[in-house]
């Protein structure tokens, strides 16, 4: 038996999970220079950790073989056993392409990561096997009943842990990508968030509660990945892996102590992080933090007490000073904003381009968007049948019909909308402002 592992391509400009991008967005991606190096750089960047994850999970009597579509070409005629594909929304449209190519070749194809959860029925209409939680134990409890054949098509909680103990998390198959030039790589050392952002999909994939791999898993994962790239940029694929603070220091006690070299590297963390000095210092003792993102959200508290965070909404006057202290400590934050909240004016969107330009940082916009299982798609479904008395069935489309509702309630003309987002993008950059910081800017922005 041989399993196949494929990444799909992400979507041409730069993740959209839409493809109708506006053409005055669409003429920045494409034509402003700096925004081009970010978009080639993060198209060369590992997006396939999960995949890699769970192909460490297949044992030692099954071959697998990994292809990123990112990277290179993939034949799709040639012989596959069973194909096994991951990715999120930005490469749903993609793998769904995939998927059904292999399918009228009758090559069995089980599939999961965030875009399955999202919008699950895409794949199960589709009859693939689908694992709905993570892969740790539902993927090996598909492959057992599979070598029996007794799968069933969709394992998720009622079949195995939805949720698992990092520690028992094996080794991803980083030997399978090594044959890839990437530009960034990394380690997940944690899961799971305690906040449930209302915008936010982390808390309904991950689960609340953090859990993090040992310090010696972690340590051993960073060895292999410097050992493949030594020279690529390094970042902790988590939301924030030092949320627990012990951790943190007997993770980066063993970094110094081992004289691990992490080169360029680069974290998310909370804003409150500006306030702990011992940790700050710790974590740059050998070298500056090359990139640092850090969700502000919003420099409006009105906005900021819609997203059911009050952390955020208790910083917000402490952003310049927490900007500040950050450069202080040798490390390099970016700001990631988001734009298009029910009660958005365009003096929001304003103050934030003036925050990035003033501040001299580099920050990541976002539209706000309602994504399946977050608060705020749920609260927008309730007031939606509230007025409406039904909504469409497909996951896909119901999403379609929410986006536009939302946007419907802001009171900014989509038209206008589009206009202001790509005004603010060509400010934050153009060559007068943008700050060229090493190290990745997402764009998962949505028109």
């Amino acid at each position: 038996m041989k399993i196949t592992f494929i990444n799909p391509k992400v979507s041409q400009h730069t993740g959209s999970r839409s493809l109708n991008v506006p053409p005055k967005i669409k003429d920045l991606l494409e034509n402003n220079p700096n925004l081009k190096k970010k978009i080639e750089f993060s198209k060369k960047t590992m997006s396939s950790l999960g995949l890699l994850t769970v192909a460490g999970c297949v044992p030692d009597d099954i071959e697998v073989e990994f292809f990123d579509e990112n990277m290179e070409e993939i034949d799709y005629d040639q012989d596959f056993g069973m194909v096994a594909i991951g990715g999120n929304t930005g490469q749903m449209n993609r793998a769904l392409t995939i998927c059904d190519k292999l399918i009228r070749r009758n090559i069995p194809i089980v599939t999961g990561g965030s875009a399955v959860m999202t919008f699950p029925d895409q794949y199960i209409r589709r009859k693939i096997y689908t694992i709905l939680g993570e892969g740790e134990t539902l993927f090996r409890k598909f492959l057992d009943d599979y070598k029996k054949n007794q799968a069933i098509q969709v394992y998720d909680s009622s079949v195995g842990e939805e949720h698992v103990g990092l520690q028992s998390s094996p080794i991803p198959r980083y030997d399978l990508a090594a044959k890839y030039d990437y530009s960034m790589v990394g380690v997940q050392s944690s899961r799971g968030c305690p906040y449930n952002c209302s915008f936010c999909q982390v808390t309904k994939i991950y689960g609340p509660k953090y859990r993090h791999k040992s310090v010696n898993q972690v340590i051993d994962e960073i060895k292999i990945v410097k050992k493949y790239w030594p020279d690529s940029f390094f970042l902790f694929y988590d939301d924030n892996p030092f949320f627990d603070r012990q951790f943190a220091f007997e993770l980066f006690d063993i970094i110094h102590a081992e004289k691990i070299n992490l080169g360029r590297w680069g974290a998310n963390a909370n804003v409150t992080l500006y306030k702990d000095q011992e940790l700050m210092s710790h974590l740059t003792a050998t070298g500056p933090i090359s990139f640092l993102g850090i969700g502000l959200e919003s420099l409006s508290e009105e906005s900021l007490e819609t997203i059911n965070n009050k952390m955020k909404v208790n910083h917000v006057a402490e952003y310049k000073k927490a900007i500040e202290t950050f450069k202080a400590n040798k490390i390099n934050p970016v700001a990631y904003f988001m734009f298009g909240f029910e009660n958005s004016k365009k003096a929001d969107l304003d103050a934030i381009v003036d925050f990035c330009v003033e501040n001299e940082i580099d920050g990541a916009l976002t539209r706000v968007t309602p994504m399946p299982g977050s608060l705020l798609y749920e609260k927008l479904k309730e007031n939606y049948l509230e007025q409406y008395g039904k909504i469409k069935k497909s996951s896909l489309a119901e999403w379609g019909v929410l986006r536009n509702y939302l946007n419907e309630r802001i009171h900014i003309p989509e038209n206008q909308m589009q206009e202001y987002l790509a005004d603010a993008f060509a400010v934050i950059f153009s060559d007068e402002h943008f700050c060229h910081s090493d190290g990745p800017i997402p764009f998962y922005f949505l028109f």
